[in-house]
């Protein structure tokens, strides 16, 4: 007997795709047939799957960047998927961005984004109708129709959270969809979004799935929902708690330092030098996602003692480490970053955006404005922390106006910033996520379901939500704090949000 075991690919009962981007897929079919025999389910599932790609970055307002989709995924679907894009280029209903192949590394996966022609569909759109495609009926070579698509990974690492993405997770379809086309503030890109996802939670297509390589996050219909939409959400009738953990990149951020700063851990992980004597224990998770996240440490290590050692370092460090721990890092970064508010009332971000990848695989950007409404709680917030964001990730060469105004009064933390991205810009906030998905994916979350065994547990990026019985029976935020400071050797501060219509009417 071969011990080859089939591969099956995986497809949803249906699937939801806007009208507006069907209806001129039937348009080009009837205009020019394909020369060779196309599934059009088969086709309008591989626009589902970019389609989900697209509409998994909110701030993606135009549709205008570009989604890798690679061979070997659509393969899976058909032998003939080459086909299939050609096709779709040809008759404008894709853009292809095109890109070289360099020897010795390995192939790159094509990227595309909907053709301008759609985008400019999609702005006459005045509708928002999302339609079913029923895809039972799909009959191909290695395929498996399945209701919900959880990948292997997330059920063999985190079967404890992946129990509890059922039948039972719904949401309030009639007024979270009423709330989505009355919303004068969304754009026409992100209604279709927003309105998609309520359509697969309506009709209980769950997803899951998990990069153990990049963020090692649980990816799922639940992190795929706008913050907006969470007060609508339900499993089995009750609406859920979320406790967040504030700050939480830098909070991480803070416990990666205090574990270089260890004795013990600078002793093994950065060679023969002792420059602090935190008196706690080496932490053997963070060395080992070290290890495996950090391509090349050489470049790193050789100059980052130096540096943690510096008197300098050890100033900036502790104002940062002090303002991150009591909870105001981002208020003080407003005064640092926006000290004067603007006369017009809105203040204004340039910021780069990536729409794609040239020839030679380099980023292809464009800068854009962004504004946001002075004295808006909500927006403010969200300003000051995509400008945090920027500041520990952005790349070394050309650094913003952020970058500079946050180096002007904290050198030395921005010298330490700059060499955990020598290598690959990538590489420090992909450590910051290792972290912060080991703690509460394999560590918090598992420890709280040994505990609680029928406890509904899901994971929102950083955070960790349950129904509202559990929270009012258990004390959760405490025994969340508890774990995560057990894990990391630094407190943290939750901080507990009902996701309720009426917590949303309030803000």
């Amino acid at each position: 007997m071969s011990n080859f075991k089939k591969k099956w690919a995986r497809i949803p009962k249906s699937i939801f795709l806007p009208e507006t981007i069907l209806k001129f897929f039937t348009t080009k079919l009837n205009e020019n047939p394909p020369k060779f025999w196309m599934n059009e389910k088969i086709a309008k599932f591989y626009f589902h799957v970019l389609f989900r790609k697209v509409t998994s970055d909110w701030e993606n307002e135009t549709f205008e960047t570009y989604s890798s989709l690679c061979s070997e995924i659509l393969d899976d679907y058909s032998s003939n998927y080459n086909k299939y894009f050609d096709y779709f280029v040809e008759n404008k209903i894709l853009d292809k961005l095109n890109h070289k192949n360099f020897p010795g590394q390995p192939p790159r996966c094509a990227q595309y984004r909907f053709s301008a022609k759609i985008r400019q569909l999609i702005e006459l759109d005045t509708q928002f109708k999302i339609v079913m495609v029923d895809m039972t009926d799909v009959k191909t070579r290695n395929t498996v129709i399945e209701q919900h698509i959880i990948a292997d990974i997330v059920k063999h690492s985190a079967r404890h959270l992946a129990k509890w993405l059922n039948n039972k997770l719904t949401i309030d379809y009639a007024d979270a969809k009423e709330l989505v086309m009355e919303g004068k503030e969304f754009s026409k890109y992100q209604k279709i979004s927003y309105l998609a996802a309520i359509e697969n939670l309506n009709a209980n297509n769950i997803f899951a799935s998990r990069n153990t390589k990049t963020d090692n996050r649980i990816h799922s219909n639940l992190t795929n929902l706008p913050k907006i939409l969470r007060p609508f959400l339900r499993y089995d009738g009750e609406t859920l708690v979320n406790y967040d953990i504030k700050s939480s990149q830098p909070y991480f951020m803070v416990a990666l330092v205090e574990f270089l700063l260890q004795k013990n851990s600078t002793e093994s992980v950065l060679g023969e030098i002792e420059c602090s004597d935190r008196g706690r224990n080496s932490n053997i998770n963070l060395s080992r996602i070290i290890d495996n996240k950090i391509k090349d440490k050489s470049l790193i290590w050789q100059n980052l003692p130096l540096v943690l050692c510096s008197s300098a370092f050890q100033k900036d460090y502790e104002i940062l480490k002090n303002w991150i721990l009591d909870g105001k890092f981002y208020s003080e970064m407003m005064k640092i970053l926006y000290p004067v508010k603007p006369y017009t009332g809105r203040w204004e971000r340039r910021v780069p955006k990536v729409i794609g990848k040239d020839v030679n695989g380099k980023d292809v950007t464009i800068t854009i404005s962004k504004f946001y409404e002075v004295n808006n709680i909500e927006e403010e917030k969200g300003m000051i922390k995509e400008s945090v964001f920027s500041i520990f990730y952005g790349g070394e060469k050309n650094p913003g106006r952020e970058f500079k105004d946050f180096q002007k009064h904290f050198p030395a933390f921005c010298e330490f910033l700059l060499i955990m991205k020598k290598n690959d810009k990538t590489d420090f906030p992909i450590l910051l996520q290792q972290i912060e998905s080991t703690c509460v994916i394999d560590f918090v979350t598992k420890e709280i379901a040994k505990r609680y065994p029928d406890m509904p547990l899901f994971t929102i990026h950083d955070s960790i939500a349950t129904t509202e019985s559990w929270s009012e029976n258990v004390n959760l935020k405490s025994i969340i704090c508890t774990l995560i400071e057990e894990f990391t050797n630094v407190p943290p501060m939750v901080e507990e949000e009902h996701f309720c219509l009426n917590c949303l009417k309030n803000n």
